[in-house]
């Protein structure tokens, strides 16, 4: 599982899966659209309502890129909805982790 202390905080019974996020970057005509980016109600004990913005991106090729193009992506969701993003990145392809991944 992924990021398990989160996931148990989430309410999945409620989760809403927002349509084809849309992200169009400034200089360029291409409009790019987010694999899956959801609401997400927090299970807040002090009964508070917390939403979460869970955009996950799954990625199969190598992308020189790909760190660069999720902080557009994490600033235009940000933007847009006003609400604390959770980003995730699945990496789909053979290469090996050159980075380490801290806990």
């Amino acid at each position: 599982m992924v990021l398990p202390l989160l996931a148990q905080q989430i309410d999945f019974e409620n989760i809403h899966f927002l349509d084809k996020e849309m992200f169009h970057h400034g200089t360029s005509r291409n409009k790019n659209y987010l694999d899956l980016v959801c609401k997400a109600p927090m299970i807040d004990k002090s009964l508070k309502e917390k939403i979460i913005l869970v955009h996950i991106e799954v990625q199969s090729t190598k992308d020189n890129k790909m760190t660069e193009r999720m902080l557009d992506y994490y600033c235009h969701l940000r933007l847009k909805h006003h609400l604390d993003i959770v980003p995730i990145v699945l990496f789909a392809d053979d290469a090996k982790w050159r980075k380490k991944v801290q806990n």
